[in-house]
C-alpha cells in the first residue's frame, strides 16, 4: 500500500496548548493518510508506512554511509495514541537512530529519544543509547519497508547528476506494515 501525502502544514502543532490529536476512527490508507497530513509536520521526512500503532518517518537528511557499509539514519514513529514504553511515562513520539547493513539484510537500534507529544514535542521523556545486536529483516514487517526505502534511496543516491541533484527514477514506497520488528 502506498502513502500518498502532502506536504501540507499540519493544522496541530505539539506544545501550543492545543488538544493531542484523536485515533484515526479505522485504520486504512486513506484514514491514515489523512491524519497524518493533518496532525504531523512532516517538513524533511519520509513516509516509511504505518501499522496499528502509529506512522513511521524516515529523515533522508540524516543518511550517512560508514566506513563499514552500513547505512545510520534517524526514524520517527508518530503513535495514534500514547502508550507505555518500559518504565516511561507515556509516549506519543519517538526517535530512533538505527542502523542497516543493505547487503546483509539486517539492522539494529543505537539510540532512542521519547516524547509525551507527536512531533517530537514535549520535554523529552528519556534518552538512551542501545547497544543492540544486528537482526535480520523478516519479510512483510515494518522493518522491511524501511530497510527498502533506506537501501533504496543510497544505492539511488549514488546515481547522481553532475549538479548533485537526485535522478529523476527514484520514487519512494511506503505502505502498511504486514507485522512488526
Amino acid at each position: 500500500m502506498t502513502l500518498a501525502l502532502s506536504m501540507a502544514a499540519p493544522s496541530y502543532a505539539a506544545g501550543k496548548g492545543e488538544p493531542r490529536p484523536p485515533e484515526p476512527k479505522t485504520l486504512d490508507d486513506d484514514t491514515v493518510v489523512a491524519w497524518a497530513a493533518r496532525y504531523l509536520d512532516d517538513e524533511g521526512f519520509r513516509y516509511a508506512g504505518w501499522d496499528e500503532e502509529g506512522v513511521i518517518m524516515i529523515d533522508l537528511r540524516s543518511v550517512r554511509t560508514m566506513k563499514d557499509g552500513s547505512v545510520r539514519y534517524w526514524a520517527r514513529k508518530e503513535g495514534y495514541k500514547a502508550r507505555k514504553m518500559d518504565d516511561l511515562a507515556l509516549v506519543r513520539s519517538y526517535r530512533s537512530l538505527q542502523e542497516v547493513d543493505c547487503d546483509k539484510d539486517r539492522f539494529r537500534m543505537l539510540a532512542n529519544d521519547c516524547y509525551p507529544e507527536n512531533n517530537l514535542g514535549g520535554e523529552t521523556l528519556g534518552s538512551e543509547e542501545i547497544d543492540s545486536a544486528w537482526r535480520f529483516v523478516r519479510p512483510d514487517t515494518m522493518a522491511a519497508l524501511v530497510t527498502e526505502l533506506v537501501c533504496g534511496y543510497v544505492a539511488e543516491t549514488a546515481k547522481l547528476d553532475g549538479a548533485g541533484k537526485q535522478t529523476d527514477d527514484w520514487r519512494s514506497t511506503a505502505g502498511k506494515s504486514g507485522g512488526s520488528n
